[in-house]
């Protein structure tokens, strides 16, 4: 069984348990489209700043509590600018568990959340053999933002991610890229 069908797996057991055992709500599921902003330790990476994600969802109760929960698999895409003779490209699939704390003010929320990331970084031209590849594993992160409703169907939210990557090749420290992120949700 590869990682992808892991991910995959986690994230249906994910949604069942927010699942209440009640009727679902009818727009508890969502698909959605973002745009990043990447920091400098991105940028040191993929030599660009923006990138893209698409992402489905699904929003219920936190394990038969009153508690707003989100749960997220989405996918990332850091697409990389040659620099020097070198173009590294970075793509993720992401697990993503959020919390969704009201504001008071109408249809505005919190989200803070964690993250379970599978990174590939794609090197032009390939590495060596024997090189290791620094996005290689389970990478953990962190996630904070604001989610606003602007109807029944659709919302926006607006975020920053921090991950682990690894350690780029031949150093001894490691890299954490984060980025800001603005999306726009279609619930159904």
């Amino acid at each position: 069984m590869n990682l992808t069908s892991k991910i995959l797996g986690l994230a249906l057991g994910a949604m069942a348990s927010v699942i209440p055992a009640s009727a679902q709500d009818s727009k508890a599921f969502h698909v959605g489209l973002n745009v990043t902003y990447a920091n400098d330790g991105l940028y040191n990476i993929t030599h660009k700043y923006d990138g893209f994600g698409a992402e489905l969802g699904y929003t219920g109760k936190l394990a038969n509590t009153a508690v707003p929960f989100r749960t997220t698999l989405s996918f990332q895409n850091f697409a990389g600018e040659k620099f020097d003779t070198q173009k590294q490209s970075l793509t993720g699939v992401q697990l993503a568990g959020d919390l969704l704390i009201n504001t008071g003010a109408d249809r505005l929320r919190i989200i803070t959340g964690i993250s379970v990331n599978q990174w590939n970084l794609k090197y032009d031209p390939s590495l060596p053999p024997g090189t290791k590849d620094p996005a290689k594993g389970t990478k953990f992160g962190a996630r904070l933002g604001l989610d606003y409703g602007f109807s029944d169907s659709w919302s926006g939210s607006f975020m920053i991610q921090v991950t682990e990557l690894g350690t780029t090749p031949g150093a001894t420290t490691g890299v954490n890229p984060s980025w800001l992120q603005a999306g726009l949700k279609y619930h159904f």
